[in-house]
């Protein structure tokens, strides 16, 4: 197993370096060969890549992040390199406002905590009127944080409103917060190192000088048995926050343990003098052994479709990564040049454990399938599902569910008079999607012969009825929901193309047509599209294999289609 470790680059003081050794030492009793890189190795560049010849994507098989470079973490992670901790986790815990945000949204106990209001750079605070409502409801002493600060060196005590001023004053434009003093914890707290699911070790942290018991501050130690309730509090901290691990302080509240900071690079040393518990060691191994969960995935999109679907492809990566799947969006126009050699596809580049194809490009599923790599929607479903004329043969040849007559022609057959022969029918691409290539005989000439473009295409009677179709998604066999889409003008009722969408509830019928469908294939995720007539009844009409969720969504907003799809996908991958 290899693996990164980032560290800044600017910052080699010796505190710094005994926590490399740390690792490195861990990583030799592991077999993991762990490489140090500084931050400052990796320009990223954003049209893809990084600047550096010895990387390629998909490797290492980790990154363990001891930095605070978000940007660069998060690189990584669209990479589809698993990055411990997250850039999340990172980002959170690095502005202590943004993590006392998340520890409130879930019911964390923290010392009461109000924010300063944003001002601008050589603007500051022209007056301080904000303070008499953070005073009045705090009090005196009162704790000042700046919210970027480590090692408790940019903690602030105010005793009174002058001291106050002066502390604001002195931190200019700075990000501030306040806090509500903990008398009963003035000078002491407990550090929690969490790793996963554990509380790996503990201490207790002192000062008879000072207010903070950081260690750096000056601040003494000893060994601590934390009790129950301390360590589910520490264990909910770091889960809040989205760590794989951390250091959790907690200060002695009256009341009962409330969570001071979560820090997601917490130095260990002084834990391991005070302990002998390895951090480091517990760290590494716990990414060994998630790692052998880990599934990396390609997501592979064109260039303009990933433009307009850049939050879905982010809700992939973020719901994919509670699956233990790490997504790579991955260009279909850069895979396809690499298929066009006959043979070292894939030499320079790690293999994934499987790929989700979001553009119709039967071809490159083919060649993936060919290498071994499953892919959803598979090759077959790719083949039929993206030419309307194979599909509707295909569905009329194996079962007696109701389709449109369809004929079927190779592009050159159109012309004007073609299409006088076939008045009042629908004419579409064959391969088109999304209702944009989709047109009534009687249109102009030119604007049907520039809509079908190259394509071939098939010609349909046009179907008498209330102007509805209905979608129906499925995973597998199972039918996640379905939906009755209206045409806002004319007669294509396409969600993008303005119609409107609602909640549609499968008559039996309507189920049997669909079972028999699926039956014929073996789905991933698509969209069965029915038209229905004038007697209400289903007529198939075609299959979208490169499916869209945002109708779905729009009616049922409760339902997770990638949480289902990711479970369906692991469950196929697993058997």
């Amino acid at each position: 197993m290899k693996g990164y470790l980032i560290v800044n680059g600017f910052l080699k003081t010796e505190k710094f370096q005994e926590l490399t050794c740390f690792f490195q030492k861990a990583a030799k009793e592991l077999s993991i060969e762990l490489t140090v890189k500084d931050n400052s190795e990796f320009p990223v560049n954003l049209n893809g890549d990084l600047i550096n010849s010895d990387f390629t994507p998909g490797h290492p098989d980790f990154v363990l992040f001891w930095d605070k470079d978000v940007l660069l973490a998060r690189w990584f992670e669209q990479k589809g390199i698993p990055v411990y901790n997250s850039a999340r986790c990172i980002a959170l815990c690095d502005d202590k406002r943004k993590m006392h945000l998340a520890l409130q949204e879930h019911q964390i106990p923290v010392p009461e905590t109000m924010f300063a209001p944003m001002t601008y750079s050589g603007i500051g605070f022209t007056n301080y009127h904000f303070l008499e409502k953070i005073e009045e409801r705090l009090g005196y002493p009162m704790v000042v944080k700046e919210a970027y600060g480590s090692f408790g060196a940019q903690v602030y005590l105010a005793e009174n409103r002058k001291q106050l001023e002066e502390i604001v004053e002195s931190c200019q434009t700075t990000e501030l917060l306040f806090q509500r003093f903990v008398s009963n914890s003035c000078g002491r707290d407990i550090r929690l190192q969490v790793v996963g699911n554990r509380v790996v070790g503990s201490m207790y942290r002192y000062s008879e000088d000072d207010f903070r018991a950081n260690i750096t501050a000056g601040g003494s130690m000893k060994q601590y048995e934390p009790t129950e309730e301390e360590s589910r509090l520490a264990l909910r901290a770091a889960a809040a926050v989205e760590a794989d691990f951390a250091g959790v302080d907690l200060l002695f509240a009256e009341n009962g343990p409330v969570v001071c900071e979560v820090n997601s690079n917490a130095h260990f040393k002084n834990l391991f003098d005070c302990t002998g518990v390895d951090t480091a060691r517990e760290i590494l191994d716990y990414i060994v052994k998630k790692q052998k969960d880990i599934f990396y995935a390609w997501l592979v999109y064109d260039r303009t479709g990933a433009e307009k679907n850049a939050d879905y492809i982010r809700m992939h990566k973020q719901i994919g990564r509670k699956f233990g799947i790490y997504f790579e969006l991955k260009y279909v126009e850069s895979l396809c040049d690499s298929c066009s050699a006959k043979d070292g596809l894939f030499d320079t580049i790690k293999k994934p454990d499987f790929a989700i194809i979001r553009t119709i490009r039967p071809e490159l599923s083919k060649r993936l399938e060919t290498c071994k790599i499953p892919v959803f929607n598979n090759a077959y479903v790719s083949e039929i599902c993206n030419d309307k004329g194979k599909t509707i043969r295909y569905i009329e040849d194996n079962t007696d569910v109701p389709v449109i007559p369809t004929e079927y022609f190779s592009n050159d057959r159109l012309t004007a008079e073609l299409l006088k022969t076939h008045p009042d029918c629908v004419i579409k691409a064959a391969d088109g999607h999304g209702g944009t290539q989709v047109f009534r005989t009687e249109e102009s000439v030119e604007d049907i012969v520039a809509g079908i473009g190259t394509s071939d295409f098939v010609i349909q009677p046009f179907i008498d009825g209330p102007g509805k179709d209905v979608r129906v998604y499925v995973i597998g066999n199972d039918v996640i929901g379905a939906v009755e889409r209206t045409a806002a003008d004319g007669f294509r009722s396409n969600f993008s193309l303005g119609g409107s969408v609602t909640n549609y509830e499968l008559r039996p019928e309507d189920t049997a047509c669909v079972d028999k469908i699926c039956r014929l294939f073996s789905f991933g995720m698509v969209g069965i599209d029915f038209i229905i007539d004038k007697d209400n009844h289903f007529i198939f009409n075609e299959i979208e294999d490169v499916v869209g969720a945002r109708m779905l969504y729009s009616c049922n907003p409760e339902i997770n289609l990638l949480e289902r799809y990711f479970t369906f996908i692991l469950d196929k991958l697993l058997q």
